[in-house]
């Protein structure tokens, strides 16, 4: 077997071999996910609305997307193209991972899915807003208190007045 690049080493060659099953597998998720998602939308009730437009065009918009990435990436890489690493990857500085910030994340991720039907959108929004603006590194407390309940209620609004889609009002429910 020839090298198709002469002026690399076995190394290189194994690494860029390994590149091209790892963007594979990536264009393979992505494309199990839109699949995934387009089929998951076909569970979801019609459109009442007069424009036609329903809870299922969005998803299936994005679905339909996805899936046009992930073929687009895998003929992609079947044609020889790789990614290359950027100059900052390679050996990572453990001293520089945020595992705290990381597992804050996760945790608001989680605290979001368990409150959003009892505490509403909200609410539940605004603490996991809150959340990670600080594990982020924000430090502006009432700050990013206030911030995160403007955009829950301007999202809240949005989306059950100005689009009929149902979100949850929780405790709010008599106020909203």
């Amino acid at each position: 077997m020839t090298d198709p690049n002469p002026g690399s080493t076995a190394g290189e060659l194994t690494k860029s071999r390994r590149l091209g099953r790892g963007e594979l597998l990536f264009a393979g998720l992505l494309l199990a996910i839109g699949v995934l998602v387009f089929f998951d939308t076909q569970t979801l009730p019609p459109s009442n609305a007069a424009s036609g437009i329903g809870p299922a065009f969005f998803p299936r918009v994005v679905a339909v997307v996805a899936v046009a990435i992930a073929v687009t990436l895998v003929v992609q890489v079947l044609r020889g193209g790789r990614g290359h690493a950027d100059e900052g990857e390679g050996d990572v500085d453990l001293s520089t991972l945020h595992l705290s910030s990381a597992l804050i994340v996760i945790g608001a991720v989680v605290m979001h899915s368990l409150l959003l039907e009892r505490a509403g959108y909200i609410i539940t929004a605004a603490l996991t807003f809150w959340a990670i603006a600080y594990a982020i590194g924000s430090r502006r407390y009432v700050r990013d208190a206030l911030l995160a309940l403007a955009v829950g209620v301007v999202v809240y609004v949005v989306f059950t007045r100005g689009l009929s889609i149902r979100l949850p009002a929780g405790v709010l429910e008599g106020v909203l």
